[in-house]
């Protein structure tokens, strides 16, 4: 069985690889349900072959690998399923008139990255050797340092317009400034997930059982409070990134301490309850800031029911937002093969992981002629979309796109092989309890982010990580000599 999973996926790809390049406009459009059928397939063949070897694995139903796969089929390959067994057109979802001009390299390109994915994923077999030391673990300091963040958080924001949702009039525009608060809630967030690994790192050193309810008690009210609050206010404005990393989060942190897994049967109804969710809260976050809650609640699930009847559907209407970032991808793709851009080796990667020291802003760095578009691909392919760097809405990025910008189509096989050995060492990773902090803050993060992974950067959640990391560098030897005792 392994053997027929490698030589099938190697042949696959260099088939999905010689397409991606020799692709011109649609003219491959013939094989477009051949090859989706075939992907299907190799899905497939990944799953039984992965039970065989590695059963308990398999069946974990939010397994990081299966979350973060399932986010890059939605993206690259949703739209194109459409236009091959559902009678749509891509055309119907992304309304650009060049687009038909890339669907050859857009989609064998995408399948590549999928297959790729998995074949690195699925060759991987061990977790890198990891030294723990051993020592004091200042919990209760980071505790109360997130506290204090997140209460100036608190008190910066304007907390009429944050529950209205008229914080984020303007906010996708080129001028948009994220302000005091936003930097306030960047740093609670990192050192809130500091915090929740260096309990995690505890109580895993405790080697006992930890129930559901022993793990609630295990944590500080310090922080629960705060974590409480902050999602309730974003699930008021309506932002849903920060309620899906928090609310994982706290689920990967207990699989941790645990070592129990939630099988595929009941991940199945979790992730369709959440896609609903999610849907839920864009259509909340985009009515009138005249409206309360509970209103535009209501508004929500008429207007959901009013698009159903009248919009052209995706067979899959509650990740059809997700799915939309496939445009980014023909925006990347366009701006290469046209020369509107030139390839950019890294650099998105690199730049932003130069600013991603707290307090180091992007304006520090335009004397040397960088400007925003250099250290965010979000940035730059919303520039390349709209021909202008005035805009009033960003497209964001992806990251078939991001690294199609760095090195065409080797750009794509280089990440996708790099994730698909990434997620594969954050799946057994859960078997392990010596882990350091600095590795469970980069597991726990990158496990909770996984769905948006596909339509993120790596630029910007590998720049996002560092960050976090430094700040537990330089704070934390301070406190484990001033602080804490014991």
């Amino acid at each position: 069985m392994n053997m027929i999973f490698s030589v099938f996926g190697i042949i696959l790809s260099l088939f999905l690889w010689l397409f991606s390049i020799t692709g011109k406009d649609d003219s491959l459009s013939g094989l477009y349900p051949l090859f989706l059928v075939l992907i299907i397939c190799y899905i497939i063949l990944f799953y039984i072959s992965d039970k065989k070897n590695d059963g308990s694995l398999s069946n974990w139903g939010l397994r990081p690998t299966y979350i973060c796969l399932i986010g890059l089929i939605i993206v690259n390959l949703q739209f194109f399923f459409d236009e091959s067994f559902c009678a749509r057109k891509i055309g119907d979802f992304i309304p650009v008139s060049w687009a038909e001009q890339y669907y050859d390299k857009c989609f064998f390109g995408g399948c590549l990255f999928i297959v790729l994915f998995l074949l690195a994923n699925y060759h991987t077999r061990n977790f890198p050797s990891v030294k723990c030391k051993t020592g004091l673990l200042p919990v209760k300091s980071w505790v109360y340092i997130q506290l204090v963040f997140f209460l100036l958080f608190v008190i910066t924001i304007d907390i009429e317009s944050f529950l209205t949702g008229t914080i984020y009039v303007g906010s996708g525009a080129s001028n948009a400034d994220g302000g005091l608060s936003a930097s306030f809630e960047r740093f609670y967030d990192a050192t809130s997930l500091i915090a929740l690994a260096l309990y995690t790192q505890k109580m895993v050193r405790s080697g006992e059982c930890v129930s559901v309810k022993k793990y609630i008690k295990s944590i500080s009210i310090v922080f629960w409070l705060p974590l409480c609050v902050y999602v309730i206010l974003r699930l008021f404005s309506g932002d849903r990134g920060p309620v899906i990393y928090s609310t994982l989060s706290i689920i990967y942190s207990y699989t941790f301490v645990s070592k129990k897994i939630i099988n595929i049967k009941v991940a199945v109804l979790f992730i369709a309850a959440g896609a609903f969710a999610v849907t839920l809260l864009g259509f909340i976050r985009s009515r009138s800031t005249e409206l309360s809650f509970t209103e535009k609640v209501e508004q929500s699930l008429i207007r959901m029911n009013e698009k159903k009847n009248t919009e052209i559907q995706s067979f899959s209407p509650f990740t059809k937002e997700l799915a939309s970032s496939l445009r980014c991808n023909f925006v990347a793709v366009r701006a290469i093969e046209e020369g509107d851009a030139n390839l950019s080796f890294g650099k998105f990667t690199i730049l932003s992981s130069i600013s991603s020291f707290p307090g180091a802003r992007k304006e520090y760095f335009k004397p040397l002629g960088l400007s925003d578009e250099d250290f965010s691909s979000a940035v730059y392919l919303t520039q390349l979309s709209n021909k202008s760097k005035t805009y009033t809405y960003g497209i964001g990025s992806s990251v078939f796109a991001e690294a199609y910008l760095d090195l065409n189509i080797w750009g794509v096989i280089i990440v996708a092989i790099l994730l698909g050995r990434i997620f594969k060492c954050i799946d057994l990773s859960y078997r392990y309890k010596e882990l350091s902090p600095i590795v469970i803050i980069v597991i726990i993060r990158l496990a909770a982010m996984a769905i948006y992974v596909s339509r993120d950067s790596f630029s910007h959640w590998a720049s996002y990580i560092l960050s976090v990391l430094i700040i537990y560098w330089i704070i934390n030897p301070f406190l484990k000599i001033f602080l804490d005792k014991g």
